[in-house]
Parts: C-alpha cells; sequence; structure tokens
C-alpha cells in the first residue's frame, strides 16, 4: 500500500541520521513491500533491515519462494552459506531481511526474537508496520504486541484497520461485519476502537504519546511511536479484501512486476 509506504518514508526521513532503520511487518503475509523498499533504496546512503512476521507455516512458504527466486536472493542479498532453517524462530537472515516465524500472541517470545535481531540498539529506529494484521486479533491479544513494540527505543507503529465511525447500526457497517464473519475471517477490534478518537486513546494507554494528523481521509498519530490509520478504507476495504485474498492465494513466487 502506497500509503504506508509513503509514512516510512517520511518516519526514515525524519530520524536520520540514525545508524540503522528496522521495518517490522507484522503479519505480513505474502506482502512485497520489504523487497520493493530494498530495491528501490538499495543505492541509498540508508541502513534498511526489513523483518517479516507470521506463523511459522507461512513464513516458510515465503521462505520457499526466496529459495525459488533469484530476483529476491539478490534483492535481499542472500549469500551461499544463508540457508532458510524451518526450526528456527529466525528462518532466513541477511544483512537486510529477516523472516520471522512466530505467534504474535507470545509477546515474551516475540520480545527475545527482536531483541536477538538488534531492535534494543539505541542508535536504531524501528518501524511497526499492522497492515489489517492486528485487526483480525482479540483486543486481549493485539493491545499487549503494541505495547511490546512500545518498549522499544526509537518505535513508531503505523496501523491500518476498518473503522465504524456511524457505530455498528450504520448499513454500511452491517455489511462490512457481514462480509467478514461470512469469509470466517471476523474482525475483532473495531467494535473495541471503532473511531479515531478511540484510537487515539488506545495508543496513548499502550505507550505512544503524540499525534499527527495526515490530510482529511488519512491519519497518522505518533507516540514515541507512530499510529497510522485511514478511515478512506472504511468504505473500500469490503470491496477490495476479497480480490487481494484471492488474487494472493494464486501467487506461487513473487515475480518482479508486483514489486
Amino acid at each position: 500500500m502506497e500509503a504506508i509506504k509513503t509514512t516510512v518514508l517520511k518516519i526514515v526521513e525524519n530520524s536520520l541520521p540514525l545508524k540503522k532503520i528496522n521495518v517490522i511487518n507484522l503479519g505480513c503475509g505474502y506482502d512485497p513491500l520489504p523487497f520493493q523498499m530494498l530495491d528501490q533504496y538499495k543505492n541509498t546512503s540508508w541502513n534498511f533491515t526489513t523483518i517479516d512476521v507470521d506463523y511459522p507455516d507461512l513464513i516458510n512458504n515465503k521462505c520457499k519462494m526466496i529459495d525459488n527466486s533469484p530476483e529476491l536472493q539478490d534483492i535481499i542479498d542472500l549469500k551461499e552459506k544463508q540457508v532458510h532453517d524451518v526450526n528456527s524462530p529466525i528462518q532466513l537472515r541477511t544483512e537486510s531481511y529477516a523472516a520471522v516465524g512466530c505467534d504474535l500472541k507470545n509477546v515474551d517470545n516475540f520480545h527475545k526474537i527482536m531483541s536477538e535481531l538488534g531492535l534494543d540498539n539505541q542508535d536504531s529506529v524501528s518501524i511497526f508496520i499492522a497492515e489489517v494484521s492486528l485487526a483480525y486479533m482479540l483486543p486481549q491479544y493485539a493491545d499487549p504486541v503494541i505495547k511490546e513494540t512500545s518498549l522499544f527505543a526509537n518505535s513508531h507503529f503505523i496501523i491500518l484497520e476498518q473503522l465504524l465511525p456511524a457505530g455498528v447500526n450504520h448499513p454500511f457497517a452491517r455489511t462490512m461485519l457481514n462480509h467478514f464473519n461470512h469469509l470466517k475471517a471476523p474482525i475483532q477490534c473495531v467494535e473495541t476502537y471503532p473511531t479515531i478518537p478511540h484510537q487515539i486513546e488506545r495508543f496513548t494507554s499502550l505507550g505512544y504519546t503524540s499525534k499527527h494528523l495526515m490530510n482529511g481521509k488519512s491519519s497518522c498519530y505518533s507516540a514515541n511511536t507512530t499510529l497510522f490509520s485511514t478511515p478512506l478504507y472504511q468504505m473500500l476495504q469490503t470491496c477490495f479484501q476479497q480480490t487481494n485474498w484471492n488474487l494472493r492465494k494464486k501467487i506461487k513466487k513473487i515475480p518482479k512486476f508486483l514489486m
């Protein structure tokens, strides 16, 4: 999503000259964002590391795609001795990329892995992305993840979630909620945090302390972190979600034109 990439770049530009930039994609799925950014900015002076986090089985499949794609191997600068290890939480690691198999409900394990990847470094900035991923977790599981990310120095959080500004009884709201229930993928957080003020209160209580409005249709809030929420997508998400899912199911590898 272009808006997320733009937000990441703004954070990076405002964070320089920090030595290390970590971009962590929570519930990454088959999102090509890490490969896009590594390829597009490889000739800059920015010291990027992109970290994909999802369930171990999905990360295993993503690593297999990389195993079968010389283009992706070149983008992440994969060396001969850096092999895919399905038995390790960090299934693949290079100087610029890591693929992590982790259940985010286990926040202690999540923190341990992130620390192993260098997020405790005080000279680094960590940008966490949750693009409609924490939305599928109950707040009792999603909120501890957000709180845990706020413990890292110079951390930012970019989030994309559905909102219900007119309440659950609005006709569109009912249609959207029924749509995801029909897919057997109910949205778990939206009724607890249905509006931007609710999201601000959420992130403030979880360690994020400031906010920035980006424009009339999308908002960016920041603490020692950044929250990005787009009301625009409340009207588009239902239409595009299933199309995107169907396309991703068909992807056998990530071809260059997607990047």
